[in-house]
């Protein structure tokens, strides 16, 4: 959760202070897990995932929306990319395979190994971007929780939360 907080964070202060420092981004290109994904696994699996319990606008994706149990109420909607893409006033990454550049796909994990991955996702971006990337686009990363629960789940050992 803290890691979640600290990336949280940095993201906002650097999305507050990218016009203050001349630096000029009119595009977000997104890779990561479900914490990212707005309509990968949605797309790729005939939306069958993530479900109707989900935002369904206009691709499901894995966060809260007005049908969701509890629903959300009056906080923030949308992924938290979204919520970046407002505050730099650059328009919401698509997703990938819609034609856009948001990479994400749920249940990614760090590596290589799964289709889905993260290290996959960053080898799709560079065989599809011959001549490199941009240097006015904003790079995102945000991925390792499942990573985490899978160590976690193999060590056999409970988790222990800090106190």
């Amino acid at each position: 959760m803290r890691a979640k907080v600290v990336a949280l964070a940095a993201a906002l202060f650097a999305a507050s202070h990218l016009s203050a420092s001349g630096i000029s981004v009119n595009q977000i290109v997104s890779f990561g897990d479900s914490l990212s994904d707005n309509g990968n696994a949605y797309i790729a699996t005939g939306g069958a995932f993530p479900g109707p319990n989900y935002a369904m606008t206009p691709y499901g994706y894995y966060t809260d929306g007005p049908n969701t149990t509890p629903s959300t109420g009056a906080g923030p909607v949308g992924l938290w990319v979204d919520q970046l893409s407002g505050k730099i006033g650059v328009s919401d990454p698509q997703p990938f395979l819609a034609g856009g550049t948001n990479y994400a796909v749920a249940s990614a994990l760090t590596g290589n190994s799964n289709p889905q991955d993260m290290g996959n996702q960053v080898a799709t971006f560079v065989a599809t971007h011959p001549t490199g990337a941009s240097g006015t686009s904003l790079y995102t990363f945000w991925g390792g929780w499942i990573c985490r629960r899978w160590a976690i789940l193999r060590s056999g050992r409970p988790r222990v939360r800090p106190r």
